[in-house]
């Protein structure tokens, strides 16, 4: 759940124009509460926000829920470099 949450913020940070060029590498996890358990066969439906941007480091809040009920939360880090 982390890691789709994670794939899903850095896809959406990606396109724009800040970070046109840019590569995003996991670096961290803070916060997090799972609220639910997600099984197969659940739809993960996912959000996310920034909520801090400083030099390289983005730290952004996503959700994860299923029908409507939150599942997880968790605060991740990104460090932000460029493409060679």
């Amino acid at each position: 759940q982390l890691e789709a949450m994670a794939q899903m913020s850095a896809g959406a940070l990606a396109p724009l124009p800040a970070y046109k060029g840019k590569l995003f590498l996991y670096a961290g996890v803070d916060a997090v509460r799972f609220r639910r358990q997600v099984i197969p066969g659940d739809r993960f439906d996912m959000e996310t926000e920034v909520i801090k941007r400083k030099g390289p480091l983005v730290k952004v809040h996503a959700k994860g829920s299923v029908n409507g009920q939150l599942a997880v939360e968790a605060d991740l880090m990104f460090s932000v470099i460029d493409k060679k």
